[in-house]
């Protein structure tokens, strides 16, 4: 067993103090615990200070890991909160997972590279992880890329709105014409989600008097934000609405002819 336990440590990177002690295989449930803790005595760096202290007391933890073949694996540690005389107390951070994450770095990134290709419903069935989880990893690391975003040079902007679900429950989308992606997201149609992009645009260095052109349809609530809030912008309707107005308005007509 200690031949197993030294693979599984070179193939996880443990360091010291991080040791397994036991791996239990659980047929039945189709699933294999990696049980990892530390020496009596050991230290660990203060998450502030990084100072060495000992630690304090432990709460036990878990985090889903790459399969084994066919089987779920899970690692399952006994973490340990540290006192520093300076910080207080707090948890350590653990070297194969982010804090308050359900899942180890590995595993996130094939699930991450699952999400990109398909729906993230599919994704649970698939990986058997609720699809919550997923979403709040999702949430993590979009969250996380936006920080660093730059739209110190995006001058065109184009603006929908769409129904995320059966309804009139509207988000309005907002893309980087230049660069062909949606740059921001806001709840609603009306006119604050355009103050609401503007306010993301300038927190991530963006001018709102360098946007020179508007892509909108003819909602007056776009029309009165874009006015509002982009006063350099020069306002294009987008053909698919303004056909859609001429068809309907040729229909009028042909309905009226027939009548007389």
């Amino acid at each position: 067993m200690e031949v197993l336990e030294s693979l599984f440590s070179k193939a996880l990177k443990l360091e010291s103090p991080w040791e397994i002690t036991t791996i239990e295989f659980l047929e039945k449930e189709g699933r294999i615990n990696i049980i990892i803790d530390f020496p009596k005595g050991s230290v660990f760096p203060c998450p502030k200070c990084k100072k060495e202290v000992k630690a304090y007391d432990t709460t036990e933890k878990q985090w889903r890991h790459m399969n084994f073949f066919q089987y779920a694996c899970y690692l399952v540690v006994r973490v340990p909160r540290t006192e520093c005389k300076e910080d207080g107390m707090l948890q350590i951070e653990v070297p194969w997972a982010r804090s308050d994450a359900d899942f180890t770095f590995l595993f996130e990134s094939f699930a991450m590279t699952l999400c990109r290709e398909m729906p993230v419903n599919r994704v649970s069935q698939i990986i058997k992880v609720d699809d919550n989880k997923l979403w709040r990893m999702m949430s993590y690391y979009t969250e996380a890329a936006r920080k660093l975003e730059d739209y110190s040079g995006v001058t065109k902007i184009g603006i929908d709105e769409t129904s995320k679900s059966k309804g009139h429950d509207y988000v309005s989308l907002f893309v980087d014409l230049d660069d062909k992606k949606t740059i921001f997201v806001a709840e609603g149609k009306g006119s604050e989600t355009t103050s609401e992009f503007k306010e993301d645009l300038m927190d991530h260095g963006g001018k709102p008097l360098d946007i020179t052109d508007m892509s909108i349809d003819m909602s007056p609530a776009f029309i009165k934000g874009v006015e509002e809030n982009f006063p350099q912008a020069e306002i294009t309707f987008d053909k698919f609405h303004i056909m859609k107005i001429i068809n309907n308005a040729v229909d009028e007509v042909r309905k009226a002819e027939v009548k007389e």
